[in-house]
């Protein structure tokens, strides 16, 4: 989900601010892989932490600085042959880009 949270002053520059959240996960291995295992089922959620911002200058046309971060937790099961093989996955991703903006 994005929303724009309107104009911000960064280093003497108007920039315009969207955030973002991740509503949902999912899991799923493609069903023509060649992995002996296949996905029972995942109930994966985000927590609460999700969160990105977006800085963009209009003027310069471009993404000034862009950073998130996603936290997915859950549980899944997974089969192989008979076997169920339950796992309990809490994956955390950060990211952080900036650009220079041409003077």
């Amino acid at each position: 989900e994005y929303k724009y949270e309107g104009v911000i002053e960064k280093d003497g520059k108007k920039l315009h601010k969207i955030t973002s959240k991740v509503l949902s996960a999912d899991f799923t291995i493609a069903a023509d892989s060649t992995l002996p295992i296949k996905v029972k089922s995942a109930d994966l959620k985000p927590a609460d932490e999700n969160k990105g911002v977006i800085l963009f200058d209009m003027e310069w046309g471009n993404i000034v600085e862009q950073s998130g971060l996603g936290r997915v937790t859950g549980d899944l099961v997974f089969v192989q042959g008979e076997q169920e093989i339950p796992a309990t996955l809490d994956l955390k991703m950060e990211s952080k880009t900036e650009n220079s903006v041409a003077k």
